[in-house]
Parts: C-alpha cells; structure tokens; sequence
C-alpha cells in the first residue's frame, strides 16, 4: 500500500504539471512538483527499507530517476535569471538561424533588408 501512495504522488506530480502548462499558470521553479517527487521518493525508499524485493526496488528507482530528472530540469531554469530570458520593450530581436519545415535554413538576416523595422516570427513546433 506504502508503495502505491508513492507512485500516486508521482503520478499527481504529472498531472499537475501539464494542468499548469495547459493553464498557463506555469512558474519558472515548480517547487510543488519538487516537494511531491521527492515525498515519493522518500516514500520509496521507506518502502524498500521495510519491505525489501523486486517491484519495490524497480519503483523506488523510477522515483529516484524521476527526482533527478527534476533537479536537473529546475536547475537548467536556475542558471539564467529572468531578464536573460525575456527582451526589453525596444530591444532589437538577435539574429538566429533554424531548419525550416522543408528542411532547409532559415536566417533571421533575410529580412532585415524589408524595411529595416519589423518582421513577425512565427514559432511552430512541427513534427518534422
């Protein structure tokens, strides 16, 4: 039973994240996730310590890999603060270069001839 609380924790966890990505509530550090994957893990290895065989093992090892994983997710968001991420009002776009959908590239460069001020960019994410 110990071993299921667990897993419904991490299972909560998912749920709730795409429920804030879907609702646009999505924060930069999702420290609820973090609380909830972590009270799983302990709960994990709480099971394994009690009672030890191989489902509880291979569950406590999800657990484990899933915290990892989003410890290193929250502390890829850590390394840029958030005006590294967002532009200013009147800042001008950096130039980039991107596969297009036909699979050639695409060039930022090519459109600052137009009119030296503006250009839309659309960024689709394609199964291509």
């Amino acid at each position: 039973m110990l071993a299921l609380t667990g897993i419904a924790l991490l299972f909560l966890s998912g749920v709730l994240f795409q429920w804030t990505l879907r609702h646009g509530k999505y924060r930069r550090y999702p420290f609820e996730q973090f609380a909830l994957v972590g009270a799983s893990a302990a709960i994990g290895f709480a099971t394994v310590l009690t009672r030890p065989n191989v489902v509880h093992w291979v569950l406590f090892l999800v657990e484990l890999v899933t915290l990892a994983g989003l410890t290193w997710y929250i502390s890829i968001g850590a390394r840029f603060s958030r005006g590294e991420t967002s532009l200013k009002l009147g800042e001008p776009f950096p130039s980039f270069t991107l596969q297009d959908s036909r699979g050639g590239t695409f060039d930022s460069k090519s459109l600052q001839g137009l009119d030296g001020k503006t250009a839309l960019y659309l960024f689709y994410r394609g199964p291509w």
